[in-house]
C-alpha cells in the first residue's frame, strides 16, 4: 500500500497539491487500484489497513470478519461503491451493507437481509402461518430496537427490545408475559444465526442473548375438558343453529373428533374425506407431512364409536373440506360453550338451589375457571393427552399417541395430574406391619425407658410422629435393636426394576430429642415427661 498526494497545475500553471490522500494498491489478481482517501494521513493510513484486510479476504474466499463488516458500514456510501465496483465487496452478500429489512407501506417486509431469511425458511418447507409470526416478532423487535445496519445486531440491544415488550402499555395493561418474550427471543436468534451460517457475518451477534422462563409467569394455562363437559357440549352444540360458518352437528363432530384424537386445530381444518380410513382396525385419520406441527405423516388411530359417528358425518360432508374451522375457533367455541353451560344451569330437575350453585361456584365449561385455567379448543387436545398418561400404558405409547419427539413434553406440559391421581400412586408404598402390645408388656417398658416393635400410637405423636411405624425386632440387654427391618418393593420404571429398601432402627427413648422427634408441639403423652421433660 502506498499513500500519497496527488499534484497538478493549474491555468496559471501554478502546482497544487490534492488536501486529500489517495490510496495505492495492488489486489490479488495483480491489478492496480487507487482510491481517495481523507484529508487526515493517519486516518487514511488506517483506512488503508482495512482495504488490505478486504483484499486478504476476498484473496482467501473466507468470509468478511464482524469488526470488518462494522467498519464497512461507517464508510461513505461513495468509498463503499468504488469498494464495490473494484470487486472487494459483495453488496447483496458478504458484505453485509444491505439493510436489515425494508418495508412496504402496509409495514410488510420486501426487502433486505429480512426477506432473504423468509424466503429461505419457505425453501425449507415452513409453513405461512409459522413464516408470517417469525417475521413480526424479528420485524417488530428490529423496530423496537431502532435497527438497521448489521452493526446494531448486539445481544444488549436486542436484550433491551424484548424486554421492553413487557411493560404496560394502553393495548396490555400487563404487558407481554415471559412466554411470548421467549417467543421475540427465539426468532430474533434465529434470524442472527442465518446470517452467520449464509456467511453474512462472520459471527452469531445474538450468542450472548439470554431467554425468558416462562414458568415463572404463567398468564395462558390450559386444562382440558372433562367427559361430563363434553357430554353436556356436544349435546348442546348438535342441535344450535348455524355458526361462523360451520352447521351446529360441524362443529359438535370436529370437536369430538379434538378430544378423541389429540389433533391440533390446523389440523383437522386441513383433512379431507380422503384422510380417514374408518374401516380399518382400528380405524385412523393421516395428518399430510405439509400440515403436521412436526413436518411428518401422522396415522392417529380412532375410537371404534367415535369412527361410526364420523361416518355418518362425512357422508354428507363436503368430501375436500369437511372441517372448515375458521381462523377465530377458540371464540366460535366459547359462544358454544356459553350455549352449553346455559343448558346445563337450567337442567330439568334441578332445584332453584341447585342451579343458583351452580351459576355462581360451578367451573363448568368456563372460559377461565376459579383457579385461572383456560378452556380454548386446544384444551380438546389437554383432555386427550391427560386422559392417555392416566391409562395404564408405556410411556412410549404416551409419547406416540401424543405426537411428540420427547415423553417429557407429554407429561410435564399436557397432562395435569389431579389429587386424586396422586393418592392412588401411594398405594404402591410399602405397608410396613405392625402388632399391638398389650396393656402389661407396654406398662413395663415405659418404666426400663425402652421399648420394641410396639407401634407408636397416633395419640402421642405429633405431625412428625404419626408417620412413624416399626416392625418387629429383637433388642440386646442395653436396649438397643439387634436387627434392622427391611422392607423390599419393587417398581416397575420405563422397563427397569428398581428396588427400594427401606431401613428402620430403634432407640431408647431416653436418647430421643423431643423437639427433632416430637415437633416444636412437644410430646402429647402423659408418661413420657420424665424421658423427654416436653409439655403436654
Amino acid at each position: 500500500m502506498r499513500l500519497y498526494r496527488p499534484t497538478w497545475k493549474d491555468k496559471e500553471g501554478k502546482r497544487r497539491r490534492s488536501a486529500r490522500w489517495w490510496l495505492d494498491f495492488t489486489d490479488g489478481n495483480g491489478r492496480r487500484l487507487r482510491f481517495p482517501g481523507l484529508t487526515d494521513r493517519r486516518q487514511t493510513e488506517a483506512l488503508g489497513v482495512n482495504v488490505e484486510k478486504l483484499i486478504a479476504v476476498k484473496v482467501s474466499g473466507d468470509s468478511l470478519p464482524a469488526e470488518l463488516l462494522r467498519r464497512l458500514e461507517a464508510l461513505p456510501t461513495a468509498f463503499r461503491q468504488r469498494l464495490a465496483k473494484a470487486d472487494l465487496i459483495d453488496r447483496e452478500r458478504a458484505s453485509g451493507l444491505a439493510v436489515l429489512m425494508v418495508l412496504d407501506a402496509d409495514n410488510k417486509v420486501i426487502g433486505g437481509h429480512l426477506a432473504d431469511f423468509l424466503a429461505d425458511a419457505e425453501a425449507r418447507g415452513v409453513s405461512p402461518t409459522q413464516r408470517q409470526m417469525l417475521a413480526q416478532r424479528i420485524r417488530d423487535t428490529l423496530q423496537r430496537a431502532g435497527a438497521k445496519w448489521l452493526r446494531d445486531l448486539s445481544a444488549s440491544r436486542m436484550q433491551a427490545a424484548v424486554a421492553s415488550f413487557g411493560a404496560p402499555t394502553e393495548d396490555r395493561p400487563n404487558g407481554l408475559g415471559r412466554q411470548s418474550l421467549q417467543h421475540y427471543t427465539r426468532a430474533v436468534k434465529q434470524f442472527s444465526k442465518w446470517l452467520q451460517r449464509e456467511r453474512r457475518t462472520a459471527e452469531d451477534s445474538l450468542v450472548g442473548m439470554k431467554g425468558y422462563n416462562a414458568e415463572t409467569d404463567k398468564r395462558h394455562e390450559r386444562r382440558g375438558f372433562t367427559a361430563d363437559e363434553m357430554v353436556v357440549l356436544l349435546e348442546t352444540t348438535r342441535q344450535a343453529p348455524d355458526r361462523w360458518g360451520m352447521t351446529g352437528k360441524a362443529r359438535a363432530v370436529a370437536d369430538l373428533l379434538a378430544f378423541n384424537s389429540g389433533l391440533r386445530r390446523n389440523e383437522i381444518r386441513t383433512l379431507t374425506r380422503a384422510s380417514f380410513d374408518l374401516d380399518a382396525n382400528p380405524p385412523t385419520v393421516t395428518v399430510e407431512a405439509a400440515y403436521s406441527k412436526h413436518r411428518r405423516t401422522d396415522v392417529q388411530p380412532l375410537p371404534a364409536d367415535v369412527a361410526g359417528m364420523l361416518s355418518d358425518y362425512l357422508a354428507e360432508a363436503d368430501g375436500e373440506r369437511p372441517f372448515p374451522l375458521p381462523g377465530k375457533s377458540g371464540k366460535m367455541l366459547h359462544e358454544d360453550m356459553a350455549d352449553a353451560r346455559r343448558a346445563w344451569i337450567e337442567a330439568k330437575g334441578l332445584t332453584e338451589a341447585q342451579r343458583k350453585n351452580r351459576q355462581n361456584h360451578g367451573d363448568f365449561l368456563m372460559p377461565r375457571d376459579s383457579a385461572g385455567l383456560v378452556l380454548d379448543f386446544h384444551s380438546f387436545r389437554h383432555g386427550y393427552v391427560t386422559a392417555i398418561c392416566r391409562a395404564n400404558v408405556s410411556p412410549r405409547v404416551m409419547m406416540e399417541l401424543a405426537r411428540h419427539s420427547d415423553p417429557r413434553l407429554t407429561m410435564k406440559r399436557y397432562s395435569r395430574v389431579a389429587a386424586v391421581d396422586m393418592a392412588k400412586a401411594l398405594d404402591v408404598l410399602p405397608k410396613l406391619a405392625v402388632r399391638a402390645k398389650d396393656a402389661a408388656e407396654e406398662t413395663v417398658l415405659r418404666k426400663t425407658g425402652t421399648t420394641d416393635s410396639a407401634e407408636v400410637e397416633n395419640r402421642f405423636a405429633t405431625r412428625f410422629a404419626k408417620s412413624c411405624r416399626f416392625d418387629r425386632i429383637s433388642m440386646d440387654s442395653a436396649g438397643r435393636t439387634s436387627e434392622k427391618a427391611d422392607v423390599h418393593n419393587t417398581l416397575e420404571t420405563r422397563g427397569k426394576t428398581a428396588s427400594i429398601k427401606v431401613e428402620t432402627h430403634h432407640t431408647p427413648v431416653a436418647q430421643l430429642d423431643s423437639a427433632s422427634v416430637f415437633g416444636t408441639e412437644g410430646c402429647r403423652f402423659e408418661s413420657c415427661r420424665a424421658c423427654c421433660g416436653c409439655s403436654i
